[in-house]
């Protein structure tokens, strides 16, 4: 019930994992009104709280939230700051998009999967399919069995007419995972689109 997770969320004593698995339980239950009881969770000393109060946000959609969410963008947590990034991004507000950039170039962060695949997805959806191919590729190099990446760059470089890099991308996606009905449908759409 909602009463229950409020107050679990209200015991500064309760144990993080709980608090954060309360947190985005209310926001998918309970979005509305969730924000209020959220944002201090994102000043909790516990990174795990933290990255999870900001998912939580997300999950509400909680729009008034935005400028405690870009406060995370800075986060000492790479995860709270990933997840910011991310939850910023889905709402619409441009600091996630620039904090994407960020994290896929830093020092500390450039080896994760999760900017370049944002990125990818903000450049397919600006028609920049060359810049789309490019962070799907840093994306699938981090994470090689990442097959929706790998099946967005199949899309992609069909596309772009680069059709044996398509198949390439195809063959390893059926490669982690053989039963892909999305891979097998883009291997016979790859098959008449073939001379």
């Amino acid at each position: 019930s909602r009463p229950a997770l409020l107050a679990v969320l209200a015991d500064t004593e309760e144990a993080p994992s709980l608090g954060g698995a309360c947190a985005l339980l209310l926001a998918q239950r309970f979005p509305r009104g969730a924000a209020p009881f959220l944002v201090p969770l994102l000043r909790s000393p516990d990174s795990l709280l933290r990255a999870q109060a900001v998912q939580a946000l997300g999950f509400a959609q909680a729009r008034e939230a935005l400028d405690a969410l870009a406060e995370r963008l800075t986060d000492s947590s790479l995860t709270v700051r990933n997840n910011a990034a991310l939850v910023l991004t889905s709402l619409g507000d441009s600091r996630g998009a620039e904090a994407a950039a960020q994290l896929a170039r830093g020092k500390d962060s450039a080896g994760l999967m999760q900017p370049h695949y944002l990125l990818a997805q903000l450049a397919r959806r600006r028609g920049d399919l060359p810049t789309t191919a490019r962070e799907l590729e840093q994306a699938v190099d981090r994470v090689p069995y990442f097959t929706d990446g790998l099946l967005g760059l199949a899309e992609v470089y069909m596309r772009l007419h680069k059709l044996a890099l398509a198949g390439d991308r195809i063959a390893e996606a059926l490669f982690f995972d053989p039963h892909s009905q999305a891979a097998q449908q883009r291997r016979e759409k790859l098959r008449l689109m073939s001379p």
